[in-house]
């Protein structure tokens, strides 16, 4: 997605397009919870969300993924990364408000319509471990070789697969992916708060109705 590999910051036509997708797979695995729930039994779920509560959104990872974006775009522009695989990717997280987390028990002719009745929806602030470790001891570059091990861990199966396993030049994709995170973790421990993870949970409980 050019500009962004957050889908967040895509917008009309482009932001419909991604939001479609991640609402039917949502609305499918209510359809499957409800299917296994007797009535009264309680669907209690936690997400990557988004906060709207203060007017604006607040995404979760928003900083991250930018920082991951400026990196493989530094990478493009030093012609290790293809400029076409660089533009069609997206990072495969969706971050739901709470009314979109909602939306599928209201809406007419969902499979779900009704199905359940909303014990808790909210968005709650999360604290990053790996920050708060950082604050005690001023330790920048322990931090950024914990930090980014952490978010390798759950992005380099996406980025591989579908970034740099087809984009990579120059080189193989494993190796110009552990470059990739090699200048994320530099960049991280010259300034910590430039890729800094910041999490706002989405929880929501869910009663099956009779």
């Amino acid at each position: 997605m050019p500009g962004s590999f957050l889908i967040a910051d895509a917008t009309g036509d482009d932001r419909a397009a991604l939001a479609r997708p991640a609402d039917a797979d949502w609305t499918r695995f209510l359809e499957m919870r409800a299917s296994e729930l007797a009535p009264g039994g309680l669907l209690f779920v936690q997400m990557i969300g988004t906060d709207t509560a203060a007017g604006a959104e607040r995404v979760t990872a928003a900083r991250l993924l930018h920082a991951m974006h400026d990196v493989a775009e530094a990478m493009v522009d030093a012609t290790q990364l293809d400029i076409g695989a660089f533009h069609g990717f997206v990072f495969p997280t969706y971050m739901r408000t709470v009314d979109e987390a909602l939306a599928p028990l209201d809406r007419a002719g969902s499979p779900v319509r009704g199905a359940f009745e909303v014990a808790l929806a909210r968005v709650d602030p999360v604290a990053n471990p790996y920050d708060e470790a950082y604050r005690r001891s001023g330790d920048a570059e322990a931090y950024a070789e914990q930090y980014i091990s952490f978010v390798r861990a759950f992005s380099e199966s996406s980025l591989r697969d579908a970034l740099f396993a087809h984009g990579s030049r120059g080189g193989a994709p494993e190796q110009t992916l552990d470059e990739f995170y090699a200048e994320l973790r530099r960049r991280t421990a010259l300034d910590p708060d430039w890729s800094r993870f910041e999490d706002w949970t989405l929880t929501v409980a869910l009663t099956r109705t009779r």
